[in-house]
C-alpha cells in the first residue's frame, strides 16, 4: 500500500451525536473519499465508505477508519453488508468478516440491497 502524504481527513456532518458521523477525506483540495459510521449492537462501523479509483490503496481509508475509532473512542467493526473491497480491506488487516455476511461486489449493489431494506444493515 503506498501512502499520500497530503491527505486531510475532515469530520463533515453529524446525523445523531455521538451515533453517526461523516468523514471526508482529501488529497489537496480534491475530495477523494467518502465514509459515513454508525455505532451499532456490536460497536461502530462504516455504512458506506468509497474511496475514488485512482486514490485507493494508498491508506486513505485507513486513515478514515483511525480518525472514525477516535470519534467513537473503540475500534471500528466490520458491517454485516460488504463490499468485495471491504472484504479486503479487512482481510488485509487480519479481521475476520462476520459469519452470514453480505458480500456484493460492487458498491451500487449494496446500495440497492441498502434501499430495499428496512433492517439496519449493521
Amino acid at each position: 500500500m503506498k501512502s499520500v502524504n497530503s491527505v486531510r481527513i475532515e469530520q463533515c456532518g453529524y446525523y445523531d451525536p455521538g451515533r453517526t458521523i461523516t468523514f471526508a477525506g482529501y488529497v489537496g483540495e480534491k475530495q477523494t473519499a467518502i465514509a459515513n459510521f454508525r455505532l451499532g449492537e456490536q460497536g461502530p462501523f462504516a455504512t458506506i465508505i468509497e474511496v475514488e479509483g485512482g486514490y485507493r490503496r494508498q491508506g486513505i481509508a485507513t486513515d478514515i477508519y483511525s480518525r472514525a475509532s477516535q470519534y467513537f473512542g473503540r475500534d471500528i467493526v466490520p458491517s454485516t453488508a460488504l463490499t468485495e473491497d471491504s472484504v479486503r480491506f479487512w482481510e488485509a488487516r487480519g479481521v475476520q468478516v462476520p459469519e452470514g455476511a453480505t458480500v456484493l461486489p460492487t458498491l451500487a449493489d449494496w446500495e440497492a440491497l441498502r434501499a430495499s431494506s428496512e433492517n439496519d444493515l449493521s
